[in-house]
Formats: structure tokens, C-alpha cells, sequence
């Protein structure tokens, strides 16, 4: 339905169902008129749902309903109550032993926020919910965790072998003049710990690789192939995908370039929420209310973009997906590493 869901709605709403022919059992008996509102079906297909046996397991899977509904202003209202639907639908089908059910993908921050309108939200979790959680910390042991699992598993089955792709990889990534960090590190760090980053990632080194353009390791990718993938990753991937976050949002394309493009302008990797607003009226041409520059912050936050910077620059906060999304505009915020590389600007954290 795109970033008009509202009149779509509306449209769906209005629409009515010819039964031109006797063919439909129940309603047919049942309702007197041959022209039917959409919503006069609906206990009809929830009876034949339920009573519907096949030796097949059937699953409705709904995405992107995280994005359609952006522009409405009763946002976090409607999620709920398609999360509410789902789980009532699903009790009755289990309930009946139907050999259907539906699934609905939110991202984890969004129903954090729209949890907030569910009464049962915890119960609705536990008995009906699966959490993806790819987060990683680092160290050996993100080695082992489920999303290099599944990097692993994915080379595995193209390579027709057992596969572990951070063999190839030298132990430690030098950075800057004199510095190394762990391999691990380095390259979750240019990710927002989702498996489209990692793998996207993995993929334009390999492309950089297999060119044979650069000049390989002998045991391990070389530094020059490893950061050349880096690059091709941040600038052709990297900028889209945030980009792509504000879908669904008013003004999305605009508004997305222009957060963006002012982003860029500032050229360092550590700013303030003042920063930002004078680059955006900059890159607008008019000056930028405070409401509407934290509107695009809070956007950019849920995008991995930005994060927070706390302490004393020893810890950053980056929220993408997840349950704990809270981001302080009056703090120092700092620009996401693989943007930092995708524009030139200089970084040491």
C-alpha cells in the first residue's frame, strides 16, 4: 500500500464483493443481498480457516507493516491493533486445531513502542512470539553467536563444504598508521549487526577478491582487498539502506536526502543535535524548526545512521532494530564508522 495506506484503507473499506452464483454454501443461505462490504466476509473466512484440515501446514506471512503506516498519525495505534488481530486470530485457530496460521514481522523496536498499547503485549511474546535477536558483543565468542552461524552456514551451502568464512580473514585489521583491532570487531562495526549488513559485507570482498584487480594475501585476504570491499560496501550498500529507512515516512525520498546530505556536510564523526539543524537548513536553503530536526534525528537513530557517544568517549550507543530505542538529543552524537568510510571523514572511534 506504500506511504498511502491511509486512502487505501478507506478504498478497502468501501469496497463491496458480487456473488453473482450459489456457489459459496453459507453465505449464500445466509445473507440476502448478492452485493457484500469486504468486512461482511470476514467471520466467513475465519470459519473456513478454522475448519479447513490438509496434511500441509499453511503459514500467512505479513512484512513491511512496520513501514506502510508511518505517515498516519495514529502509527503505533494501528500496529497494535494489527498485533492484537494476529494474536486473536491465532488463539482461534490453535484452538480449533486448524492447520493454518499467521505470522506478522515487526522489528523489534517498533513493537517495543507499540507494546506500550497492548495490554498483554509480555503474554503475547511468550506464548506466540519468536525474537530474532542478532546482536553480537564483541570478543571470541561473537564468533560462535547465531548471526555468524548463519554467514557460515550460507557459505557452507555454496561452497558445498564446511565453511568458516573469518579464516580468510588476517586476526587483526590495521587501521589508521599504528593501530589493530580484532578482525571480529573491525567488521561488525561496520554493520548494524543485521544479517543483510554482514552478508552484503562479506559479499563485495569477495566480488573485490575474485577480481583479481588487487594484489591477494598468501593465507589470508590482504588489507588492500579487505578495505577496498570495505569501501565498495559503505558507498554502493551502506547510504542506500539508510536512505531506504524512510520509507513510508511523509516526504520520505526528500527527507531522506536531505538528513543525509546534511550528515555528510558536517564532515566529523562526532556532533551535536545544533550541528545538525544548522546543516540542514543549510542543505534546505531555510531554516530548520527544532522539532523538525529531531523528527529526522530520531529517524536517522532508528536507522543505525547515528548513535549516542556516553562517557568519556568510551562507549556508543547505536540502536537498529532493537527493543531498547531511546536516543538523547542533547547529548554529544556521533556518525555511524561505515558512513565515516563511505565519506572520508576522519574517525577514531
Amino acid at each position: 500500500m506504500g506511504d498511502a495506506s491511509g486512502r487505501a484503507l478507506l478504498k478497502v473499506a468501501t469496497t463491496t464483493v458480487e456473488i453473482p452464483i450459489p456457489k459459496v454454501g453459507s453465505i449464500y443461505r445466509r445473507e440476502s443481498k448478492s452485493a457484500l462490504n469486504i468486512f461482511s466476509l470476514i467471520p466467513y473466512m475465519e470459519d473456513w480457516v478454522s475448519s479447513a484440515k490438509s496434511p500441509n501446514r499453511h503459514i500467512l506471512f505479513l512484512d513491511s507493516l512496520d513501514s506502510i503506516y508511518l505517515n498516519d498519525a495514529r502509527y503505533d495505534e494501528s500496529l497494535a491493533a494489527l498485533v492484537q488481530a494476529a494474536y486473536r486470530l491465532n488463539q482461534s485457530f490453535g484452538a480449533a486445531g486448524a492447520t493454518g496460521s499467521v505470522v506478522l514481522l515487526l522489528r523489534n523496536d517498533v513493537f517495543s513502542r507499540v507494546s506500550l498499547r497492548l495490554p498483554d503485549s509480555q503474554k503475547m511474546r511468550d506464548d506466540l512470539g519468536v525474537d530474532l535477536d542478532w546482536r553480537v558483543l564483541t570478543g571470541p565468542a561473537g564468533a560462535n553467536s547465531p548471526l555468524f552461524k548463519l554467514v557460515n552456514d550460507k557459505a557452507s551451502a555454496a561452497a558445498g563444504e564446511a565453511v568458516n568464512v573469518l579464516s580468510y580473514f588476517p586476526p587483526r585489521i590495521r587501521v589508521g598508521r599504528n593501530r589493530e583491532i580484532p578482525t571480529l570487531q573491525y567488521l561488525l562495526n561496520l554493520t548494524r549487526h543485521t544479517p543483510r549488513d554482514l552478508l552484503r559485507l562479506f559479499d563485495e570482498i569477495r566480488k573485490v577478491e575474485e577480481s583479481r584487480v588487487l594484489a591477494g594475501g598468501q593465507s589470508h585476504l590482504s588489507y588492500a582487498v579487505i578495505r577496498e570491499g570495505v569501501l565498495q560496501y559503505a558507498t554502493k550498500y551502506f547510504v542506500n539502506a539508510v536512505k531506504n529507512e524512510f520509507a513510508g515516512y511523509e516526504g520520505g525520498a526528500e527527507a531522506a536526502q536531505v538528513s543525509v546530505t546534511a550528515l555528510q556536510y558536517l564532515t566529523t564523526q562526532k556532533f551535536t543535535r545544533e550541528d545538525f539543524k544548522a546543516k540542514l537548513g543549510e542543505v534546505r536553503g531555510e531554516q530548520t524548526t527544532d522539532r523538525e530536526a529531531d523528527r529526522l534525528l530520531k529517524l536517522l537513530f532508528f536507522a543505525g545512521a547515528i548513535g549516542n557517544l556516553v562517557g568519556n568517549d568510551s562507549y556508543m550507543r547505536f540502536v537498529h532494530r532493537r527493543d531498547d530505542s531511546e536516543i538523547h538529543l542533547r547529548g554529544t552524537l556521533i556518525l555511524h564508522g561505515c558512513l565515516c568510510h563511505a565519506w572520508n571523514v576522519p574517525f577514531a572511534i
